[in-house]
């Protein structure tokens, strides 16, 4: 599964435009585990809330919903999201613009609907388009940074792509969407997972503890939790000729071979030889 490397939070306002995340980049170091450790009101669920955006456009959290990150001028907001793949060696970008529409009778009226798009594309090392570097923000003086508007940033992202860059643009319509959802799962990330998983974790102040209240064993957690993920992976398979007990038998070699792992490293903890072993 790919690891969160970097993420990049552009123009994010929250409590009613009182506060606001200027152009932040958050540093996992290629997927290193990370706590946001801020105050009652500090804005770790808008954090939460505006990075899963990236994944899952305009999803809601604690009954928030997305246009109250958006500035109401309909100055765009942008999240990033920089992946280190499985295979170590490449990093997948991906990521969404979005803003407030505008009232079609007057240009400087704001609805709360959300206009977005979303894009990604893969890449081995730092580079001019990178999330660090990716020109969304100009610089008009020493100290003073103008967002390109939304619009702006689409046509910027349309010339990377004549330049011969294969980044990928989607529309916020259903098969630009449905496109984007299969992009993502093409690198191994799932848009049901996130849903499952972490809005729901995050949908309570003390969401993990509500998560886990119904297991309290490890019977019940294999039964509850793990074993229906399992399904719910094989199930993904995109191979439409692969039978559910080919899948099941696919997916017990890898188990084997993890428990094969596992023992070996039991053995080297207790300094036994494994040519003792059979394996």
């Amino acid at each position: 599964m790919p690891r969160i490397s970097r993420i990049r939070i552009i123009n994010v306002n929250y409590n009613n435009n009182n506060r606001q995340i200027g152009d932040e980049i958050f540093e996992f170091y290629d997927g290193e585990h990370a706590l946001f450790n801020l105050a009652n009101g500090g804005g770790k669920t808008i954090i939460i809330q505006a990075i899963l955006q990236a994944i899952i456009p305009k999803v809601r959290l604690l009954q928030r919903k997305a246009h109250g990150l958006l500035q109401k001028s309909g100055s765009p907001a942008l999240i990033l999201i920089e992946w280190k793949l499985d295979n170590n060696s490449s990093y997948l970008l991906s990521g969404i613009s979005m803003c407030l529409k505008s009232d079609n009778s007057d240009e400087n009226s704001y609805s709360e609907n959300v206009d977005y798009y979303t894009f990604g594309y893969e890449y081995k090392e730092s580079n001019e388009c990178d999330i660090r570097n990716i020109a969304l923000i100009e610089t008009l003086g020493e100290q003073t940074l103008r967002i390109k508007k939304h619009k702006e940033i689409k046509e910027y992202l349309k010339g990377l792509r004549k330049k011969g860059i294969n980044l990928q643009l989607y529309d916020d319509d259903s098969d630009g969407q449905r496109n984007y959802s299969k992009f993502l799962k093409s690198y191994g990330i799932y848009k049901e997972e996130w849903k499952e998983l972490v809005v729901k974790i995050n949908e309570a102040e003390s969401g993990i503890s509500n998560f886990f209240s119904s297991c309290n064993s490890s019977k019940q957690l294999m039964e509850q939790w793990i074993l229906k993920y399992i399904e719910k992976v094989l199930e993904k398979t995109e191979d439409p000729k692969k039978t559910g007990h080919k899948k099941l038998e696919h997916g017990g070699a890898d188990i084997k071979l993890d428990q094969l792992r596992v023992w070996r490293y039991k053995c080297f903890l207790m300094k036994k030889d494994l040519k003792q072993f059979n394996f």
